[in-house]
């Protein structure tokens, strides 16, 4: 194909750059969509190309994908459009500055998934952008001597810009249907960020193939290494992200890192004074014997973090996903809607509260979970939900599935978690029920794996309602700043049922504030 030399004003009136001069002579107004050939006076209408190869990609391949390309009568291509049928959106792409633009709506998920069932094979190959779609594909399904081959090699492409938040649950259900998911993309900025994606949604099930020999498929099949392509994909590895830092750029990203440091405001003021707010990348503990307030303290939690605008994920094992649903609704509404019989009321404050429903999502195991399990549906709520926190109310409910004891499993699993969160963009705030002596039930290492523990003091039984709705708070550990002692007062207010800050008195019960 000729290069452009030229941009000038269109005869057409529409637009001063979109008319083009090329070396080889011929012009063409990429607004109007009409061309001179060759010095012919006469603008010819742009027409459908078929048979003419594009960056080595047959025609059979375009067919199957249903590519149209167009050009000019002497077969210059200037246009490729790539439809995707499952909802009639088209992608057009200019081929002289690849520049494109989206027609009848939005390409969504992976580009070609509709040509290849969920787990119609072993493996699954994955690239970045149309046309190295369709260049490995055909590497991938071609035999050596030339031919279609037998077995059928899936192959999808996710988009330039990435996976869209609301496409992110789509990609999941579809690639993790595959035994094994293939990336073959770029390794520039954008590329690195896909593959981490990919990995941290899917993480036993990615392997990468190394593009050594050139920046992406299409170029190997440009430049007629395919057989190099095939051996790289055929050699692929366990994909390993870079995770070594030791260079004064290293440092100096750790150091600006904001999130090492993100904290989201719990609105108990001398709660706040000693551990700054919920972190992320660590955990927070609210430990007290049953009955004495953590699942409505964790609410509070739960309402501070949605409310400053961050997703959220919500287990709580001691009570109906309709009572946590009333309960949280409650804050938003500034009334106990515990008993409301307006249903609709409900689920509008429910909305208002979670961001027209993208900002909470409730969850649930509906049989005894591994440990592994448990950190699998933590990873899918973090990187295909967008969650920022986790919290579970209590961690004690889990139960081991088998023969290992309760204790083990905990311990396990409070490990496990801890790791998680030090290496993902995520805090997690769970309850822990506690003996007589002030000790995490089940597990000591429930309290270990925490950054942060918080302990609770009620007098449950008075015979005054305001001491009985009266919560003492006591830092009993603070890992990542330091400071311990009672943290203030929080009320629950029975007419809303809700917590507020109770402000700082608070006479601290040592036998129950234990540190770990």
């Amino acid at each position: 194909m000729s290069k452009a030399k030229m941009h000038v004003a269109c005869p057409c009136g529409k637009s001063s750059d979109a008319y083009c001069y090329y070396e080889d002579g011929h012009e063409f107004c990429y607004s109007c969509k009409k061309f001179v050939s060759n010095g012919k006076k006469e603008p010819e209408e742009l027409c459908e190309l078929s048979g003419t190869e594009y960056r080595g990609i047959e025609q059979r391949v375009l067919d199957t994908f249903g590519v149209k390309t167009y050009g000019d009568s002497d077969g210059n291509v200037l246009y490729r459009v790539y439809h995707d049928p499952t909802n009639g959106a088209s992608k057009v792409r200019r081929t002289l500055d690849k520049n494109f633009r989206q027609r009848n709506g939005r390409m969504s998920g992976l580009y070609g998934s509709w040509l290849f069932n969920q787990g119609c094979a072993h493996y699954i190959t994955v690239v970045e952008g149309e046309e190295d779609c369709l260049a490995t594909f055909q590497m991938l399904n071609t035999t050596a001597d030339g031919k279609p081959s037998k077995t059928l090699h899936p192959v999808v492409a996710i988009p330039g810009s990435g996976i869209a938040k609301q496409d992110r649950h789509a990609v999941y259900t579809y690639l993790s249907s595959f035994e094994t998911v293939k990336m073959a993309i770029e390794d520039d900025d954008a590329g690195k960020q896909a593959k981490v994606a990919l990995a941290n949604m899917l993480p036993n099930k990615i392997r990468e193939v190394k593009l050594t020999k050139h920046k992406d498929a299409n170029e190997y099949l440009v430049q007629g290494d395919n057989k190099e392509f095939t051996q790289a994909w055929h050699h692929a590895k366990i994909f390993t992200p870079d995770n070594v830092f030791h260079t004064d750029g290293d440092i100096e990203a750790i150091l600006n890192d904001e999130q090492t440091e993100s904290v989201v405001p719990t609105n108990i003021a001398a709660l706040d004074e000693k551990i700054k707010g919920l972190a992320l990348n660590h955990v927070t503990l609210i430990t007290a014997m049953e009955g004495m307030g953590k699942t409505e303290l964790l609410r509070k939690f739960e309402y501070e973090v949605v409310k400053s605008g961050v997703p959220i994920g919500v287990l709580h094992f001691e009570e109906t996903k309709a009572k946590m649903v009333r309960a949280l609704a409650c804050y938003e509404a500034k009334e106990n809607l515990r008993q409301e019989e307006d249903k609709k009321k409900v689920a509008e404050y429910w909305r208002r509260l979670s961001n027209d429903f993208e900002n909470v999502y409730i969850f649930e195991f509906k049989r005894d979970p591994s440990v592994q399990e448990v950190v699998d549906q933590i990873n899918y709520l973090v990187y295909v939900c967008g969650v920022k926190y986790v919290f579970i109310d209590p961690i004690n409910q889990f139960d081991p599935v088998d023969d290992q004891s309760k204790v083990d499993f905990l311990d396990d699993l409070s490990k496990k978690l801890e790791k998680y969160v030090c290496q993902h963009p995520v805090g997690l705030v769970w309850t822990a029920h506690v003996d007589d002596e002030g000790r995490t039930r089940n597990s000591r290492m429930i309290s270990k794996a925490c950054s942060t523990r918080i302990d609770l003091q009620r007098d449950h039984l008075s015979e005054d309602e305001g001491e009985r709705n009266k919560l003492g708070l006591v830092v009993s550990k603070n890992r990542q700043f330091g400071e311990t002692g009672p943290a203030g007062l929080a009320y629950f207010m029975p007419d809303t049922f809700t917590i507020e800050d109770g402000g700082k008195q608070i006479e601290v019960n040592r036998a129950k504030a234990i540190p770990f």
